[in-house]
């Protein structure tokens, strides 16, 4: 078991922000007041529906998405906006990855949609296993409902890659492919980002 500062993820937000505007890859430093846990990262992505899943299947390829046979299948090679934070749990201390997707009209994807589009990678659990990785809470600072992967998990994954120079960037390519937020490889060429990363990152929610 891992956690994190509210200082040492400061410090990971910087450098990120650093290497983000060296990169042009879009991150955001958002500062809701000097307080512990009142800073956090944001970014802005556009997911194709159809196209997205279907490449994620291919990666699977055996492993059995979530079963949600009694829905209609998606069809739509709609283009959604998906809007991430990165926010530091007090409580947990570790990050936490918030988001919400927006369809063209405006709607935002509800948390069954999303379990559809952003499984692909998850092996079938139950409707109350997924509540308990993928699922809807308020936003620590929006107060607003937002989707995001739950921490449970967070503070193992990291024990396993202490040797991280930037915890934040080790997070974020561990979980950031389940919900389709690919950090670039740069960031771990530039922290040298730990061999363990690349061996637990298919298997974090296996059972």
């Amino acid at each position: 078991m891992l956690t994190m500062t509210w200082e040492e993820f400061q410090k990971d937000c910087g450098e990120l922000m650093h290497l983000s505007n060296e990169f042009d890859d879009g991150w955001e430093l958002v500062s809701k007041g000097s307080d512990v846990g009142q800073v956090y990262l944001k970014k802005t992505e556009k997911v194709r529906e159809n196209l997205e899943v279907a490449i994620d299947m291919e990666e699977c390829l055996l492993e059995e998405p979530l079963d949600l046979s009694s829905e209609e299948p998606v069809q739509s090679d709609e283009l959604i906006t998906v809007e991430y934070h990165v926010v530091y749990s007090i409580s947990y201390q570790v990050p936490m990855l918030f988001f919400r997707g927006y369809r063209s009209n405006g709607a935002l994807i509800s948390l069954e949609e999303s379990w559809k589009l952003f499984n692909a990678t998850i092996k079938s659990y139950t409707r109350q296993e997924m509540l308990s990785i993928l699922t809807q809470m308020d936003h620590p600072h929006l107060f607003k409902p937002f989707l995001c992967l739950h921490p449970c998990k967070t503070a193992e994954i990291l024990g396993q890659t202490s040797d991280s120079q930037n915890k934040l960037v080790t997070f974020l390519s561990v979980f950031g492919p389940y919900v389709h937020l690919k950090l670039s490889a740069k960031y771990g060429m530039y922290f040298n980002e730990p061999e363990a990363v690349q061996n637990i990152r298919r298997d974090t929610f296996s059972r």
